[in-house]
């Protein structure tokens, strides 16, 4: 085997890594949590088993069987571009970004299909101020849309005329 094929192998590795996490995390969730209830972790952490049937922050959270299938679709057409793009793309950076958000989202695609919706418990929050719920996928998947953009805008700035670069930050 080539050290190319050896690369891609890693990087299907790498998502099933996070796929594998993330459903050990929501079945452990689901298994000794009330849906709905609250165990305080800390101050600022609290576990909160939620069942989200939309898409990021509770968006599109309704019982529309169109909404729901429509979001599924999309998701899978999205793993199946990012499959290609890992596949056809040598930058090891964009592909450890790439196979992070693919592990996540089939790990949020699994949820959608058996359980009809996503199993969110990380519940962050200051006083009363709350993000919304999300899950081991999603900060995968926010992780790997985070190295993608800061890596490839450092790689723009790196391209530029030295008078034209600006500071990454």
């Amino acid at each position: 085997m080539n050290n190319l094929n050896t690369k891609k192998i890693h990087f299907a590795i790498l998502s099933i890594i996070v796929f594998l996490f993330d459903q050990i995390t929501k079945d452990l969730i689901r298994k000794n949590y009330i849906l709905y209830t609250t165990t305080k972790i800390n101050n600022y952490i609290n576990i909160t088993h939620l069942k989200n049937k939309g898409i990021a922050f509770g968006l599109f959270n309704n019982n529309s069987d169109i909404v729901f299938y429509t979001l599924i679709t999309i998701s899978i057409l999205v793993c199946i571009f990012l499959l290609h793009y890992i596949f056809n793309t040598t930058n090891n950076i964009n592909n450890i970004a790439a196979s992070l958000v693919l592990g996540g989202a089939l790990g949020n695609i699994s949820d959608k299909i058996l359980y009809k919706g996503v199993t969110d418990f990380i519940d962050i929050h200051v006083k009363t101020l709350h993000w919304p719920a999300f899950n081991m996928a999603d900060s995968s998947i926010f992780i790997g849309v985070l190295i993608y953009i800061i890596y490839n805008k450092k790689e723009q700035l790196n391209k530029q005329p030295l008078f034209f670069k600006k500071p990454l930050i």
